[in-house]
């Protein structure tokens, strides 16, 4: 196989790697950062609602 030796991002380097090594990493920091994204979004909806329910004064029944 040849070898590749490329930067990606500017943060990942991959010396001497396969091509298809190099697919299989770029492939896994796209999940990571598909992964990171997700959570971020998840928790802004999360303190929204919470900051809505106390700016309203509204109280979870399911607390009972």
């Amino acid at each position: 196989m040849l070898g590749f030796n490329l930067v990606v991002l500017g943060v990942y380097r991959f010396k001497e790697t396969t091509k298809e090594e190099f697919v299989a990493n770029a492939i896994h920091v796209e999940m990571q950062c598909h992964h990171f994204y997700t959570t971020h979004h998840v928790t802004r909806v999360a303190n929204a609602i919470t900051t809505y329910q106390m700016k309203h004064e509204i109280v979870n029944l399911d607390m009972v």
